[in-house]
């Protein structure tokens, strides 16, 4: 099953191979990675799509499976020098059919929308960063199960009137 981990894990993976470059996550409280230019990855907002999950009938042991699609954005960072340049090649990547194949059969996720490059360089102490960022809109599907229980026995007080058809 695909999970946001799986989701950041695979798209981990696309950034280093593209780009050849150190990927971290951002959240992480580990210290920016020596080698520059290096890329983060970080998952910025994450929905559900069409409302709420299709509930399935409920099974014999009182389970219920809720099935949907989930929606998220993954925003990519690259630090350094040829941030830019590197952050093309990230982008161009996911128009080819292998990078596309690979997320979907090894991840069960798809690429449903790329942003533009934004140029993020500034004044870092007295030294100009190059820095640069494109977010990417993945999309997977997404099962859970919710143990509702069986209803073991009904007590009626009133009289059962038949209802039948002739």
């Amino acid at each position: 099953m695909t999970t946001v981990n799986t989701v950041k894990l695979a798209m981990k993976r696309w950034l280093q191979k593209e780009t050849g470059l150190t990927v971290i996550f951002a959240e992480q409280a580990a210290p920016r990675p020596d080698k520059i230019p290096y890329a983060t990855i970080r998952v910025d907002s994450l929905m559900t799509l069409g409302g709420s999950d299709e509930l399935l009938p409920v099974d014999v042991t009182g389970v219920i499976s809720m099935k949907g699609t989930r929606q998220l954005t993954v925003t990519c960072e690259i630090i350094g020098n040829g941030a830019y340049n590197l952050t093309e090649k990230a982008l161009g990547s996911l128009s080819k059919t292998s990078v596309v194949e690979r997320l979907e059969s090894e991840y069960d996720m798809a690429i449903i929308d790329v942003g533009s490059i934004v140029n993020l360089t500034g004044l870092l102490e007295t030294e100009w960063e190059e820095r640069t960022q494109l977010d990417v809109l993945v999309a997977y599907a997404y099962e859970q199960d919710d143990d509702v229980g069986l209803i073991e026995s009904v007590e009626i007080n009133e009289e059962i009137l038949d209802i039948s058809t002739p």
